[in-house]
């Protein structure tokens, strides 16, 4: 069976089928088997710029950086032993596993090797020929991602520091949502731009991102000095009209919003929705909501102005503050 392979940003990736490195660091000789990541189960696959990548979650590091599990070096016990191999112990599987050497060539085994030796930060460095777009989507493409389901989410062990721009496609893929908890306790992210090609918002997508006072979804694609202006001083979510349901717990905790305006396309806000958004103060629920569930705003102690229909008002009654003021929109 021919190893599946991709490329991306010019690097070329394979389906790693090699034996354990730490096994051959010890002595020990193993058959040649698939890998996959023990975090999700996605297939590992290996990069000529000598990087292990995730085809399920994208996480990319280099090779020296991962750990590896086998039973022969864990003792045949059931829970495997992780451990680190040394880099001439990397380039021996790799270079001895017959099924990989065949299919990736030489051309590519010889700038692996090169790459093998100059570790993470050079292995993935910036060429300068790269044009200053090519960089940026590099960016962002190493934070996110899109799933087998066709939702953009973050990659694991990413932090994001200030602010997101989700671009409406990923090297070249389109998506149409946001997948559950895609971006949950991104504690130090404060505004997410959104394409407004988006039409589902995962549950908990936004869950405890303690930091984050803006959520944009501007109608059209605008430069970034337009998109600055847009955004400054803004601390309020305003979705588009493609979004007809807010997933339970999407923006549960997110303490820095004071603004939250439905648009009329939403008929239901799933439980917790907006659960302990303590920096609110203002909400507007239009009538076309025909459901709220149970908790969408509790512990949103803050609010100082709320417009909201009578039948809906009777479902969040107890979740309102006796000292907010109520606008009734019918």
């Amino acid at each position: 069976m021919s190893l599946k392979n991709y490329s991306r940003y010019g690097v070329t990736y394979f389906q790693l089928y090699i034996s354990c490195p730490v096994c051959n660091n010890e002595g020990r000789n193993t058959p040649h088997s698939y890998w996959s990541h023990d975090v999700d189960g996605g297939d590992v696959y290996v990069g000529d710029d000598a990087t292990y990548q995730c085809k399920q979650c994208g996480h990319t590091r280099h090779v020296s950086d991962w750990e590896y599990g086998c039973p022969r070096h864990s003792g045949g016990s059931d829970e495997y032993v992780y451990k680190k191999s040394t880099i001439a112990s990397i380039a021996s599987v790799i270079s001895c596993a017959g099924q990989m050497v065949s299919e990736t060539g030489l051309p590519w085994l010889r700038v692996f090797m090169e790459n093998l030796e100059k570790g993470w930060d050079n292995a993935r460095g910036e060429t300068e020929s790269m044009t200053k777009e090519g960089r940026k989507q590099k960016r962002i493409s190493e934070m996110i991602f899109i799933n087998l389901d066709g939702y953009v989410s973050c990659r694991a062990g990413v932090e994001i520091n200030d602010e997101l721009i989700i671009p409406s496609e990923i090297e070249g893929e389109h998506f149409t949502g946001i997948d559950s908890f895609a971006f949950g306790f991104q504690t130090m992210m404060s505004s997410v731009v959104i394409p407004n090609s988006i039409q589902k918002i995962g549950h908990a997508a936004f869950y405890e991102c303690k930091k984050l006072c803006s959520i944009l979804i501007p109608e059209k694609d605008m430069t970034d000095r337009e998109l600055s202006a847009y955004r400054e001083g803004l601390t309020s979510l305003v979705l588009p009209h493609s979004v007809t349901v807010i997933e339970d717990s999407t923006f549960s905790e997110c303490v820095s919003l004071k603004r939250i305006i439905i648009p009329s396309s939403v008929t239901r806000i799933c439980d917790h929705a907006f659960s302990y958004c303590e920096g609110l103060i203002s909400l507007t629920i239009p009538n076309t909501v025909k459901e709220i569930e149970d908790g969408a705003f509790r512990g949103c102690n803050n609010l100082k102005i709320v417009a909201i229909g009578h039948r809906n008002y009777d479902r969040i009654e107890c979740d309102i503050p006796s000292t907010a003021s109520i606008v009734f929109l019918d």
